[in-house]
């Protein structure tokens, strides 16, 4: 050090026990200017060039704006910025160069301009590479100077991964000497050394517009930790994904001028679950697909009663059908046959039991007959006196008198219908083969228009419908098969391979999905990630996994709500319940288990402790008051 006129140098040697005489790493950050951190000496063994790294674990993800460091010692010839983020994966991304000798350092060139579309690029600049000033150079980085697309930042997704970091490090590689090293000598080798007084880096909370404030997620003597207090019904350390509940639209980080909150799923109020589908909000704009639904419904909205059930116009719950609050239902033994009598102004239809429901593929070509006559001699002609209806609330209809049968009689009639495709059979609407198909696929319910008039009354005998009963199925006894009945010689059955299954092969087997939606794209393994098994594993059309082990997603890449742990392991155990007050969401970080969804009024990894401005000890059992 220099005093007055008189130039007096001495040595010492760093002690990590001596506060006075320690420069250790915590003093990059603290808030004093007298401290500061310094490395070994060339004489302690310090190569030039030796790469020394200083990383900063920031603990969550941050938008930076800039980094400083101002120096004690000469500021170095070469050394790097690098910083990292989970959505890079373990890889360290260069952030800028400096150096005094950019080509044959880095093989980079000096201040090479920064254009659109490349604008995630380090550049290297020999500016703050001089060996002057001697001590108290500062550097200054800006992660967005020079960057053509700065001023319109929100738009620019490739600029918001740019600034994006949860760690930074600080590589230096070359210290600036006066090619004393050439000689060796110890004494003057300990002048050389890197030392930093003061390391500032500059940033928000990343939250992806979703949260005002980070909030701290620690309990007493516990280590720091910030997570975004997230609005919009988001959730995550960033606020990364929508809440449980609201995929009526895929999760978009939110701007200045949209706040694109994640919607609420529109299960009419009969579901509180919802997944989010892709391909319903490519067909509807909206996303949300209810499963679970309550009081009676089905639909991706819960919007359709279940068969044989109906709505009354103040109730949003479907009630069963039960005719006999309408309708006398009566059988005539003799004559072999149901009547029924109407008694209120509904349309009233004769309901064929469950065994001719379900997959009755094997009845196209074939035939759908009964016996048929009324009460009232005069009946109007409609097109839905015949109806079949699939799972998807498809129906085909036709009219007493299509394929040339005859018209409505008060005389018992025999009526005979040809269930196929070809136009000239009058099924309504006009399908091709495949969709005719696809409705008999699964079959909910066949319908046969019973009275036309209040005090009318219809009659209903000798129903069948032709189809096959495959004798070969295990689920079959040899009892099952009618005596003197024929073989089914109209039938093809396709020897199917691993990955399909069905009569011709058009399912994807258990355990395998769409590889594209649509009918022709091939089967592949569904994609579960360990936590679906047995029966069926995912939506064979979406490939949406049916998860177990307390995970969630479309691939059961997560956990759920409530859990925590690594769901791509593939084990049993990958998710382990939080244990949060009110079941809910926690983060593991550092070997600490933190509760992120703390009641108003709570804060600590396990919210056991009270917030500031609130009193309470919540340890032992006196809750946390204003």
């Amino acid at each position: 050090m220099q005093t007055g006129q008189r130039l007096n140098k001495y040595c010492d040697v760093c002690d990590i026990n001596i506060p006075q005489k320690a420069h250790l790493p915590k003093y990059l950050t603290d808030s004093e200017n007298s401290t500061f951190w310094q490395s070994e000496t060339m004489a302690e063994g310090i190569k030039n060039p030796q790469t020394i790294n200083l990383t900063i674990n920031l603990n969550k993800q941050f938008e930076i704006t800039y980094v400083h460091l101002k120096f004690i010692s000469p500021r170095p010839e070469s050394f790097v910025i690098y910083k990292k983020n989970k959505n890079n994966g373990n890889e360290w991304i260069p952030w800028q160069y400096y150096s005094g000798s950019c080509l044959s350092t880095f093989k980079l060139p000096e201040k090479a301009p920064i254009l659109p579309g490349n604008e995630a690029t380090a550049q290297c600049t020999k500016e703050f590479s001089d060996i002057s000033p001697l001590t108290g150079g500062r550097i200054a980085f800006s992660t967005l100077e020079g960057r053509p697309s700065a001023e319109n930042f929100e738009e620019s997704e490739e600029l918001q991964d740019w600034v994006t970091a949860d760690q930074i490090r600080i590589s230096l590689v070359r210290m600036n000497t006066f090619g004393d090293e050439i000689f060796g000598n110890k004494k003057v080798l300990s002048s050389y050394y890197y030392g930093i007084s003061d390391l500032a880096v500059g940033g928000r909370c990343k939250c992806n517009g979703h949260a005002n404030e980070c909030i701290k997620s620690t309990g007493k003597g516990l280590p720091q930790k910030l997570i975004c207090k997230c609005q919009h019904n988001t959730r995550g350390i960033d606020c990364n994904e929508c809440a449980p509940f609201y995929f009526d639209r895929p999760w978009r980080p939110a701007t200045s001028f949209e706040a694109n909150e994640c919607l609420p799923c529109n299960c009419s109020g009969l579901s509180k679950k919802c997944f989010f589908d892709p391909k319903l909000f490519e067909e509807t704009g909206h996303g949300g697909h209810c499963y679970e639904c309550m009081g009676n419904t089905q639909g991706v909205n819960c919007e359709r009663c279940l068969p044989n059930h109906w709505r009354s116009p103040n109730n949003n719950y479907c009630k069963p059908c039960k005719i006999m609050e309408f309708v006398n239902v009566n059988y005539d033994y003799k004559n072999k046959l149901i009547f029924i009598k109407q008694e209120c102004p509904w349309k009233i239809y004769f309901v064929a039991p469950t065994k001719f429901l379900g997959d009755q593929r094997f009845s196209y070509g074939q035939y759908l007959y009964f016996s048929y006559h009324k009460l009232l001699e005069y009946a109007p002609r409609t097109s839905t006196e015949l109806q079949l209806i699939g799972s998807k609330g498809d129906i085909l209809s036709l009219s007493f008198s299509s394929q040339q049968n005859p018209n409505i009689s008060t005389n018992k009639t025999f009526y005979k219908f040809k269930i196929h495709s070809n136009p000239k059979y009058q099924w309504n609407p006009h399908l091709n083969e495949t969709d005719f198909i696809q409705i008999l696929t699964n079959l909910t319910s066949i319908r046969i228009r019973a009275t036309f008039f209040q005090g009318d009354i219809g009659y209903l005998s000798d129903f069948g419908l032709n189809s096959v009963l495959d004798v070969s199925d295990s689920k079959y006894s040899p009892s099952a098969v009618i005596p003197h009945s024929s073989s089914a010689n109209w039938i093809e059955n396709c020897n199917c391979p691993p990955p399909y299954s069905g009569q011709f092969c058009q399912f994807c087997a258990s355990g395998f999905k769409r590889e594209f939606p649509g009918p022709l794209s091939k089967c592949i393994p569904c994609q579960c990630n360990g936590h679906s098994f047995g029966g069926k594993m995912c939506e064979p059309e979406t490939g949406i996994c049916y998860c177990k082990h307390n995970t969630s997603g479309n691939t059961c890449e997560r956990c759920a709500n409530g859990f925590y742990g690594d769901a791509l392991i593939g084990t049993s155990e990958d998710c382990k319940p939080c244990n949060c007050p009110g079941g809910g969401a926690c983060i593991y970080l550092d070997k600490q288990l933190i509760c992120t969804e703390c009641p108003e009024g709570y804060t600590g990894p396990r919210c056991e402790y009270c917030s500031e401005d609130y009193f309470g000890h919540p340890l032992f059992g006196k809750p946390c008051q204003k």
